[in-house]
C-alpha cells in the first residue's frame, strides 16, 4: 500500500486529479447501480435516508475515531444558515436524482446527475454575483442543449420525470455554489461532516412512516449506495485527519 502512495505522490499534480477524477466517478456510477437496485423494492425515502446516514456514521466515526478531544471543537461553526442552505438542497437535489435513477433507464438518469455543473455558472451569477461573460452563457447554454440531447434524444426531454431529474441538477448547483461560499471560512472536513449530518437529519423524517423490516440483499444495495457515496466523497475531499 505504500508503494502505491509512493508512487501516487510522485505523479503530477494533473495525472493525480484526472485519476482521481476516474475514481471518483467510477465509484458514483457503482452508487447509482445500488440505488437502482434498491429501489426496485425500497422507497425512494428510504433509500435516501440510508444513503446519507451511511455517510454520517462513516465519516463521523473517522472524525471522532482519530481525534475525539479535538472533534467539537474543530466542529464548532459561525456558518450554520449556509450549512443549512447547502444541506437542504443537497438531499432535495438527492431525492430527484434517486427518483430519475429508479423510474429512467440508468444511462438517462445518470447524465442528470453529471448536468449539475452546467447550471452552477448561472446560480453563481444569481447568488454570488459573479460576472458571466458571453463565452459562459455560450457554454452554458450549449450545455443545457447537449444534456437535453443526450438524456432523451427520441422524445424530448420535457416529459415530468426527465423534468425532476433537471430541477435535481439546478439544486444540486446551488448546493455547489453554497459549498464554495463555505470554503472561504469553513474546512472542507467541517462542510462534509455537517452536509452528513443535516442531510441525514432532513431526510430521516419522510422516511419514517414507511420503515420496516428489509431484506439482506436490499440492505446490502441500501448500504452499499451510502458506501460507495462516502467513498467518493473522500476521495474528493482532503482527508478527515488533515
Amino acid at each position: 500500500m505504500s508503494a502505491l502512495s509512493n508512487w501516487f505522490n510522485h505523479l503530477s499534480p494533473t495525472t493525480r486529479g484526472v485519476l482521481l477524477l476516474c475514481v471518483s466517478s467510477s465509484l458514483f456510477a457503482t452508487m447509482g447501480v445500488c440505488i437502482r437496485f434498491a429501489s426496485f423494492t425500497v422507497d425512494n425515502t428510504q433509500v435516501v435516508f440510508f444513503r446519507n446516514i451511511v455517510t454520517l456514521v462513516v465519516i463521523g466515526g473517522i472524525y471522532l475515531g482519530r481525534a475525539p478531544k479535538r472533534f467539537f471543537k474543530d466542529m464548532k461553526t459561525t456558518q450554520i444558515k449556509l450549512h443549512l442552505a447547502r444541506g437542504i438542497t443537497g438531499v432535495a437535489a438527492m431525492y430527484g436524482f434517486f427518483y430519475a435513477i429508479a423510474k429512467l433507464p440508468l444511462s438517462n438518469a445518470m447524465i442528470f446527475t453529471y448536468a449539475a455543473p452546467v447550471f452552477i455558472p448561472f446560480v453563481a451569477w444569481v447568488f454570488l454575483r459573479e460576472p458571466m461573460s458571453a463565452r459562459m452563457w455560450l457554454a452554458a447554454a450549449l450545455g443545457f442543449l447537449g444534456v437535453t440531447l443526450v438524456a432523451k434524444p427520441d422524445t424530448g426531454v420535457f416529459d415530468w420525470i426527465s423534468v425532476i431529474g433537471l430541477s435535481a441538477a439546478l439544486l444540486a448547483a446551488t448546493a455547489f455554489v453554497a459549498v464554495r461560499a463555505l470554503t472561504k471560512t469553513e474546512p472542507i472536513t467541517r462542510i462534509v461532516f455537517y452536509f452528513a449530518l443535516i442531510a441525514s437529519a432532513v431526510s430521516f423524517v419522510p422516511a419514517l412512516p414507511g420503515f420496516r423490516a428489509f431484506s439482506l440483499t436490499e440492505l446490502g444495495f441500501l448500504i452499499g449506495a451510502g458506501v460507495f457515496a462516502t467513498a467518493c466523497l473522500l476521495y474528493t475531499s482532503p482527508s478527515p485527519r488533515d
